[in-house]
Formats: C-alpha cells, sequence, structure tokens
C-alpha cells in the first residue's frame, strides 16, 4: 500500500486522497505500507511534522528543499550550469539581473535588479535571461515515458488588450518583436495574466517528440532537473532564451492542478504508484546501491 503525506490544502494531496491513496499517518497496519508519498513537506517539515515511524519509510521526495536558491545551489552542484540562469547572493555591475525571494508564489517581490545596489535580505539574484518562450514540464520518474505533460506558458488575449489598449496590435505569440516584449511582466504566471497551454499529453507524447525535436529536448532537462534535486516527482519550470538555449529556473514540487483536463492527466500518471510493491517503491526511489546504479543506466 502506497500512504500520502503532506500539508493540508495541497491539491497534489487532495487528488491523491480522491484515487484511494491513504494518509499515512491514518493506517493502522503500518507493516501494509510499501511506500509514502511525500506530496509537500521540506526535509525539516516532515521531521518536525511527520511521525518517526514514518521518517524510516521509503519515501518519494523525502528530501524536498525549502527555497528556490538551494535548489539552484544543488543543481550546480550536480552539473546543470549549462540549464541554469547564473545566479549570485552578491551585488552585480553589469548585465541585467532580477532579484528574486528565496521562496514565493506566484511571482511576488519579483523585480528587476538595478546595478551596484545591495542585494535584499532574503533575496538573490538572477541573471536575465532573454525570454522567449516559457515551459512547464511535469516529471514522474515511475513512468515509462516520466515527462507526462509539458504546457507552454502564453499571455491571456485580455493582458494583451491591457498590454496595447488602442486595439493596434494582433495578438501574437511567440512575439518577435522585442520591444512589444519589455511590456509583458518579469515573471509568467496566473497571476500576472498568463495561463497553461498544454503541449503535450500521454496520448499524444511520441507523435511531437518524432515532430518537434524540441519536445524532446525540454523533457530531457525536466527529467534532468529532477534527478539532480534526489526527487522522483516536480513540474520543472523551463525558459528558452532567443537564442534557443533551455534554463531551469523553477522546480514546483506541489503545483497547483486547476483544471479539468489537468486532473485527468494527474490522475492517470498517478494511479499506478496505488499498488506498487515494496520492490518497485525501492527500486524507484533507490534504497540500494544497486538501485541506484540500475536507475542510472536506465533513465537517460
Amino acid at each position: 500500500m502506497v500512504t500520502v503525506i503532506g500539508g493540508n490544502g495541497i491539491t497534489l494531496k487532495r487528488l491523491m486522497l480522491q484515487l484511494g491513496f491513504p494518509r499515512t499517518e491514518s493506517v493502522q497496519d503500518r507493516a501494509s505500507i510499501t511506500g509514502v508519498f511525500n506530496a509537500s513537506f521540506t526535509t525539516g517539515q516532515l521531521y518536525e511534522r511527520a511521525p518517526s515511524w514514518v521518517q524510516n519509510l521509503p519515501m518519494i521526495n523525502k528530501k524536498l528543499v525549502a527555497n528556490k536558491l538551494t535548489a539552484l545551489q544543488n543543481m550546480s552542484i550536480a552539473g546543470m550550469e549549462e540549464n541554469i540562469p547564473e545566479f549570485s547572493l552578491e551585488p552585480r555591475d553589469q548585465g541585467a539581473w532580477i532579484s528574486k525571494p528565496y521562496a514565493s508564489q506566484g511571482g511576488q517581490g519579483i523585480e528587476r535588479y538595478v546595478n551596484g545596489l545591495r542585494v535584499p535580505m532574503g533575496k538573490y539574484l538572477q541573471r536575465d535571461v532573454k525570454k522567449f518562450r516559457e515551459f512547464r514540464v511535469h516529471v514522474g520518474l515511475w513512468l515509462d515515458f516520466p515527462a507526462f505533460t509539458i504546457q507552454e506558458k502564453k499571455p491571456k488575449p485580455e493582458l494583451w488588450d491591457a498590454t496595447y489598449p488602442a486595439g493596434d496590435h494582433e495578438y501574437e505569440w511567440p512575439l518577435h518583436n522585442e520591444a512589444m516584449r519589455g511590456f509583458l511582466p518579469v515573471t509568467w504566471n496566473i497571476e500576472s495574466g498568463f495561463y497553461f497551454k498544454r503541449m503535450t499529453t500521454p496520448e499524444n507524447r511520441a507523435e511531437k517528440v518524432d515532430r518537434f525535436p524540441l519536445i524532446g529536448r525540454i523533457e530531457k532537462v525536466g527529467i534532468n532537473a529532477i534527478k539532480a534535486l534526489g526527487y522522483q516527482y516536480g513540474a520543472v519550470d523551463i525558459l528558452m532564451s532567443y537564442d534557443r538555449k533551455l534554463y531551469v529556473v523553477e522546480v514546483n514540487s506541489h503545483p497547483a492542478i486547476k483544471n479539468d483536463a489537468s486532473v485527468d492527466i494527474y490522475n492517470e500518471a498517478l494511479l499506478p504508484l496505488r499498488d506498487f510493491s515494496a520492490e518497485k517503491f525501492n527500486f524507484l526511489v533507490g534504497r540500494s546501491t544497486s538501485t541506484v546504479t540500475l536507475r542510472r543506466a536506465t533513465h537517460v
């Protein structure tokens, strides 16, 4: 039996409960638990809020990091420098940068940095890569095709209308006019007037990868980011620069899942876990040396 643990109000946890995954703490026969899906607890929260016996169980996403800066640092240590923007805790005098809180939601507190100023307390600097497009890839390493859906962030028409009230600019995306793009928000998310348009589903994924090499590149970067952090699941935000390079800017361990189509895809992705045996679960989380070796050889 695979169970779920995490904070209240987490969409991912709620979906799993609806699918029949029991709460870890409510299971009377602890020996029947083959594994735990950690829906939201960071390492510190896990030790503070979860019973001690839970911490000894094999667990998906057992070592969730507490903030975005730590995630970038860990990905850098894991050798992903090519696919993460340059970041710094020290003031910078040249180039374009943005300042970001260690932890934030909905783009709150993210703003353009003025060269030479001190870095605000609780924030870090990230190179302001010239963003051409931005994607979110949802990854579950227990699946045959771990990147089970990809979305692209696009501005809603009403954001376009607010940016160009005269109505003399046709709604078009991606927008190749860099001057126009300068009017768009620093952070692209639902709160700033964007939406997520699905690029792939489990059903059309193979066809899309064959037709569009970009899809395969996005999948690879997303899977590498999840593995670099020691996770087994996550939604990875990836931006494409004007020179077509891909950069990971954030890894979401419990993204909001709001529309019915997304819920259906998540249900399909999560269901295989429900009846995982202890052997399969241990293999997934890599609790032995041989398992780690096999995982590295299996997931490129």
